[in-house]
């Protein structure tokens, strides 16, 4: 299925512009030129004038049951840190520690950025690990980058050590640190401050192919969120969570949400994208299925985009994640109402599969009313006149509900009575697209009460 031309993002603010005739996903288009990012972060240079850093707390002292052994720090993990700068967002990625041959030391790959490769020592008896100020990276604008302490005030502090903890199931590194300029114009100035960076190990492999025929692989975290999505832990390598949402049929989407943070701003994921002479197409979600085993997660072709500086990240045709664990997909105990939907025999809500079914029956029908205007979008009104009535409390604790009405398209048009009852522990998420609630969206004759 080809992308159309529907929404036009201008300066990262969606503009309705037209719409097509698939009600399944919104498509988008941009009238900016766009262009691919060339380095694998955007980084921008800030002079640490009148700045002042939050004060941050020693680490506190690991407790381990017996000495750590080499095995228990060194092979893959993935990490993730907190900035505490507008120039780089909150971050991570895998990383790997090796030993160093002939020395007490270890040198941490792609910590903080993917040419990352910096040097540490870990004492066995205390699991105290500390990284003494040094060249970390070269960026290709602005040099050697030394990794350094930080004071508040944004500078580097290379009397003291970054200090951190070890077990052999973590690592935390509290300690307040910067990515600092050390020659040219810029010298002094950092590109980023960061603290509290966190290490795990991974249980599953992320694997994506290129246009280009190129692959990488890297490790990730994932775990079964709820009755119908997946959290995977350190998508396409950023350090971020990306959730998964599952349907009944086997596959699943994920919405629009923030892959990665830098001086770009925020970079969102985005599917099915091409880039024709500047020309960015895309859709909103991104296409899941079951791969060739339960515990093979299969992706469509993805990518991720800054719209502030109309930036695309690499075009992947495809990607595969090996999971811990067999995918688990949703199941529907009920296919149809009790009741007439009248307003003296109302549809009766019991359930959770009732609720379900409810939103089903929304946001999946396509009987599209057309446009009044050319700029006004077609939509589906669903349940004029019908009446629902809850008559019990309802617990949807461990399910990531997917809103009555979740678009502006599909919307909900009857009548729905509570009754006095309770819906508790509702989860929703819808990433960018909004229309987070119980309801998404509720059209002019709804009516909702007494819930």
């Amino acid at each position: 299925m080809a992308p159309l031309a529907g929404l036009s993002l201008l300066a990262g603010n969606m503009v309705s512009k037209s719409f097509s005739a698939d009600p399944d996903q919104l498509s988008g288009g941009t009238e900016n030129f766009y262009r691919q990012a060339e380095n694998p972060f955007e980084l921008t240079a800030i002079h640490p004038e009148n700045i002042i850093l939050p004060r941050q707390s020693a680490a506190s002292s690991p407790r381990l049951g017996a000495p750590l052994n080499e095995n228990d720090y060194t092979g893959d993990w993935i990490h993730t840190f907190v900035s505490l700068t507008s120039n780089m967002g909150n971050g991570g990625g895998a990383s790997r520690i090796t030993p160093v041959a002939g020395t007490d030391s270890v040198e941490i790959s792609n910590l903080w950025i993917a040419s990352a490769h910096i040097r540490a020592r870990i004492d066995k008896n205390t699991g105290q690990l500390s990284i003494p100020s040094q060249v970390a990276f070269t960026d290709p604008t602005y040099g050697k980058i030394m990794i350094a302490a930080s004071t508040e005030g944004g500078t580097p502090d290379k009397t003291r050590d970054i200090k951190g903890t070890v077990t052999p199931d973590a690592i935390l590194i509290p300690d307040m640190f910067g990515m600092f300029v050390t020659e040219g114009p810029d010298t002094g100035s950092f590109l980023g401050i960061s603290h509290d960076v966190r290490f795990a190990r991974p249980n599953g492999t992320m694997t994506c192919t290129s246009q280009s025929g190129a692959s990488i692989s890297y490790g990730i975290i994932a775990e079964q969120a709820s009755d119908n999505s997946i959290l995977i832990k350190n998508f396409g390598n950023f350090g971020h969570d990306i959730n998964v949402t599952l349907y009944r049929d086997k596959s699943g989407v994920i919405s629009q949400q923030i892959i990665r943070e830098d001086a770009a701003g925020a970079w969102m994921t985005i599917g099915s994208p091409t880039l024709e002479n500047g020309k960015l197409s895309f859709y909103t979600g991104i296409t899941v299925k079951e791969g060739s085993s339960p515990s093979e997660m299969a992706i469509e072709s993805w990518s991720m985009y800054a719209a502030s500086k109309s930036l695309v990240g690499t075009i992947y045709t495809g990607a595969t994640i090996q999971l811990p664990f067999d995918m688990k997909f949703p199941a529907l105990s009920v296919n149809q109402f009790t009741g007439s939907g009248t307003a003296d025999d109302p549809y009766l809500i019991s359930s959770l599969d009732e609720l379900v079914l409810m939103a089903d029956s929304v946001n999946n029908n396509h009987n599209f009313i057309y446009p009044t205007t050319p700029d006004t979008p077609d939509v589906s009104r669903t349940f004029i006149g019908k009446h629902f009535r809850m008559t019990k409390d309802i617990d949807m604790g461990g399910y990531t509900f997917d809103p009555i009405g979740n678009d502006y398209r599909h919307r909900f048009e009857g009548t729905f009575d509570g009754d006095g009852h309770t819906i508790s522990n509702l989860n929703v998420n819808t990433g960018i697209v909004g229309y987070a609630g119980l309801f998404g969206y509720a059209d002019s004759l709804s009516v909702i009460k007494n819930v």
